[in-house]
């Protein structure tokens, strides 16, 4: 089953979010009302103290959000082994959380490792999904395998969940301040490098931004809590 348990004692943005996620939710709920708009409780389900922190994927990501029927969908849509998620969430109301957390710049950087028929699945997806983000034409070579791939992924899952109906949000979840990466990032530094980010993969504004939000958390802000 694509359910990952992690170690009780972890660093980094692991160990940041299960802080904020397992100590404080108010303040990721209040800073999630502010950039949507929506104002409603939120219900962590994943990284959880009680389910041994694990990380969701494939159809476990799908059954942990209540969303079973989606599996032959997404198993069309995506290669197995896809998007191991930081955290999942869901509001009263239904709308699903996405969150993709880091603490320092190198975590962003990656490649595609995928080979052969996935590769290939990959990479006609993304294709795809620059048309239906409506990404202008002339920067629709923008290659989306590197050195962001990881931030793209993301990006295609969240269509995928909305294009089937699904109220879904995206959030790219940033930790500043954190001492015990190689190099700390600042509030000011996380908002300049996501910038660099998107302009890089022409996803400055897209089809989805709405819905595709970016949030940085002070590490002494989690602390004062």
């Amino acid at each position: 089953m694509p359910r990952r348990p992690r170690p009780p004692e972890t660093s980094r943005s692991e160990h940041w979010l299960r802080v904020l996620v397992n100590t404080q939710p108010q303040l990721f709920q209040r800073r999630f009302a502010e950039a949507t708009g929506i104002e409603e409780p939120i219900e962590w389900l994943s990284p959880l103290k009680q389910d041994e922190y694990a990380e969701y994927y494939d159809t476990a990501f799908l059954e942990r959000i209540g969303l079973t029927t989606l599996a032959a969908s997404l198993e069309e849509f995506w290669p197995r082994s896809g998007p191991r998620w930081d955290g999942l969430a869901r509001t009263a109301s239904g709308h699903i959380i996405l969150v993709e957390a880091k603490a320092h710049m190198e975590e962003v950087i990656s490649d595609c490792a995928a080979g052969g028929s996935s590769m290939k699945k990959i990479s006609q997806r993304f294709e795809e999904l620059k048309i239906a983000l409506q990404i202008p034409e002339s920067r629709r070579g923008v290659s989306w395998l590197s050195p962001y791939y990881q931030f793209c992924n993301r990006i295609a899952h969240l269509h995928f969940l909305r294009s089937q109906g699904i109220e879904a949000h995206l959030v790219f979840l940033h930790f500043a301040d954190a001492p015990d990466v190689p190099l700390p990032v600042s509030v000011a530094t996380w908002f300049r490098f996501s910038r660099h980010i998107r302009k890089a993969m022409a996803l400055e504004k897209h089809a989805l931004s709405l819905y595709d939000h970016e949030m940085t958390i002070s590490v002494h802000e989690l602390r004062r809590g």
